[in-house]
């Protein structure tokens, strides 16, 4: 029997094979249809058809209104891509692989991505958006890639022309890079340079106190510890927003802040885990986690949204959703601390 999940895979790497071989992300594109609006409206409507009888992992229904506004983001989807005096103002960016990519983000937020850059920050947050609030997320993308503005919380994002002007094939993809780029709003996020970019593109927990405030958070909590080199320091001298959010409080080192951490998460607050990448690359191959020998420097820290934090003796059972999926593994607890620099947390 088809489920809903390989039917949308399959749908999924069809559509992206029509994306790729038709040359839309080459200079200059060669011929081809690409993917039409026919292409895009079946797969918005199978998507419609298809959501109300999606189950869980375990054989149950889905919430129902979690579905409800599913499918009203996807209707305002398919009601942008008929609208055709709606045009992308994003240079590169196409308006039928951004729908796509937005519809499937949609469905599934996980999915947002913010690739080879240091957007880990603006991607946990638009993550936890998408998936509260559908309607909103789908709302935001479509006035951002349509108009150069849109509302997010309380907010007005308004990216500079260079961010408009300057996607690029190895960035984000489209729909990620529209809403994270905009969100995390700085030119530098188009440097070339891969290093240079990420440096000055890192989102502190100052910075990232300020994009959870402006999205309408509340109750917002700064719990990081962080290692910052000699350079770093010089970083962050030059570079916008402070170290730290108002009312820093790190709660220790280690073992008591990933406690207080694990009690936020299983008490429903939206708790984000800066922690090394090799943390992430762990959970999502499901491997071993080597303990670090040397402190963590902050330069090596990945924001990860947590769904769940549970400490077993000397394992923690982590579910993180990162680089576009979710994955849940179990850690050696020891190991997981020697790569752990703390977390933020918020009432959404």
């Amino acid at each position: 029997m088809t489920t809903f999940g390989m039917y949308l895979d399959k749908l999924e790497r069809f559509l992206n094979n029509r994306i790729v071989t038709n040359g839309l992300f080459d200079e200059p594109p060669n011929p081809g249809p690409g993917l039409t609006q026919v292409d895009l409206l079946a797969f918005l409507w199978s998507l419609q058809a298809w959501l109300p009888e999606e189950t869980t992992k375990t054989g149950g229904a889905k919430d129902a209104t979690q579905v409800a506004e599913r499918l009203k983001a996807i209707k305002e989807i398919e009601a942008f891509v008929t609208d055709h005096t709606k045009q992308s103002v994003f240079a590169n960016v196409s308006k039928n692989v951004f729908a796509f990519q937005l519809a499937l983000r949609a469905r599934s937020p996980r999915k947002i991505d913010q690739g080879e850059t240091t957007l880990c920050g603006p991607a946990a947050l638009v993550y936890d958006v998408a998936k509260r609030d559908p309607v909103s997320y789908v709302r935001l993308a479509i006035s951002l890639v349509t108009t150069g503005a849109g509302q997010f919380g309380s907010a007005m994002v308004t990216p500079s022309a260079k961010i408009r002007q300057g996607y690029r094939v190895g960035m984000p993809p489209e729909a990620d890079y529209v809403v994270l780029a905009s969100v995390r709003d700085t030119d530098a996020i188009v440097i070339s340079s891969g290093m240079m970019r990420n440096i000055l593109t890192l989102t502190k927990p100052g910075a990232l106190y300020q994009f959870l405030r402006g999205a309408g958070y509340s109750d917002i909590r700064d719990h990081t510890f962080l290692n910052l080199s000699r350079p770093l320091k010089f970083v962050n001298a030059v570079t916008p927003f402070d170290l730290h959010g108002p009312g820093h409080h790190p709660i220790g080192g280690g073992l008591a802040n990933l406690i207080k951490a694990a009690a936020e998460v299983q008490n429903r607050r939206f708790v984000i885990m800066l922690a090394g990448i090799e943390v992430s690359v762990a959970v999502t191959g499901k491997k071993p986690l080597t303990a670090r020998a040397n402190p963590l420097p902050a330069g090596n820290t990945h924001w990860t949204a947590v769904r769940k934090l549970q400490l077993n003796n000397d394992k923690v059972d982590i579910k993180l959703i990162t680089s576009g999926k979710g994955a849940e593994h179990i850690l050696d607890r020891d190991a997981l601390l020697s790569h752990y620099a703390g977390y933020m947390s918020a009432i959404p």
